[in-house]
This record gives structure tokens, sequence and C-alpha cells, in this order.
């Protein structure tokens, strides 16, 4: 919703991982290929916005390698949306509940990015979560122009 709103590219990992064969696997590459995605995009003067469950430093960085960002670069914003576990279960239905909790409880171990934005999503819908990092992005001086709406 993000994307479409502004006009940005979005680089989706478990689109990518899909691709590759099964979103459930852990695959490295993945994340070097969504990388070069999205510096495809900027090489063609688009904004990327890109998501994924970044908890381990170096799968970050196999991601910015191939866009020539680093965390420190002006141009990288980390947006954490956070939620509650029993709402991330609701959230991902398609996925076993087991493997979400699993997942949800590595969350503080997780590699915290320097001056992310952290928003907590447990009751929000989209639209509030979108309008809550407009805000945010736009507090630290990120400019968004809104798109407007094409229809085939």
């Amino acid at each position: 919703m993000f994307a479409r709103r502004f006009g940005w590219r979005f680089v989706e990992l478990d689109a990518v991982k899909r691709s590759r064969g099964d979103v459930m696997k852990f695959d490295p590459g993945a994340f070097s290929e969504a990388g070069r995605q999205a510096r495809v995009a900027l090489d063609a003067g688009e904004s990327v916005i890109s998501e994924e469950f970044f908890n381990w430093e170096p799968l970050i960085a196999l991601f910015l390698e191939p866009t020539g960002l680093t965390i420190q670069s002006p141009n990288f914003v980390a947006v954490r949306l956070d939620c509650e576990v029993e709402a991330a279960v609701r959230r991902k239905a398609a996925l076993d509940p087991t493997i979400v909790r699993e997942t949800h409880a590595l969350i503080p171990q997780r590699f915290a990015l320097l001056n992310e934005i952290m928003l907590d999503t447990t009751s929000a819908v989209v639209e509030a979560v979108v309008g809550r990092m407009v805000g945010a992005l736009a507090a630290r001086g990120l400019r968004l122009d809104e798109q407007p709406e094409t229809r085939p």
C-alpha cells in the first residue's frame, strides 16, 4: 500500500524466495537477489521499499550490498513494524502458527538497527500503519509525494 501510494518499487523478499523455491527455506541468496532487484529500481530513478523479517545483521548486509548502500547510508531508513505474537499469528494465517510463534520469539535477539523507526501495529489496520509510517518518515526529513491512482 505504501509503495503504491507513493509510486515506490516494492521489493518483497518472500516473492523472491518463492521464485527461488520455498518461502520457508533459509536462502541467503534470496537476500542478495532482492538487493539486486532494488539496485535495478534505484538505477532507474525509483525509490524502493523492501519488506522482510530482518533479524540478522549479515542478511541485512546481503540485501544492501548490491544496492551500494549500508546501514549508515543517509538514504537508508529502517522501519520496524512490531506487533504482539497473536496478532502475527492471525495476520499470517497461511503459515504454521508454531513457526510464526517461534520466529516471533527471536525478536528479543534480533539485530536492532541504529535510528530505526519502531511502530507497534498490533491493533492498527493497514491504512493507519501507512499513515504512521508516513508521519515518522516525514519527521526524519524524507519527502513523500503521493502518486495519483492509475486504473487500467
